[in-house]
């Protein structure tokens, strides 16, 4: 299984970029420094 990681993924470009590869059916791990806004 691969798996993408995404860093700054609560904001910005690494929010959308994490929408775009969910939309594709990917398995991600995101990172963020604000983990409330990464739990929204």
């Amino acid at each position: 299984m691969k798996y993408t990681v995404i860093t700054g993924a609560s904001s910005g470009i690494g929010y959308e970029a994490a929408l775009a590869f969910a939309a594709c059916g990917k398995n991600l791990i995101l990172a963020a420094r604000r983990t409330a806004a990464l739990e929204n």
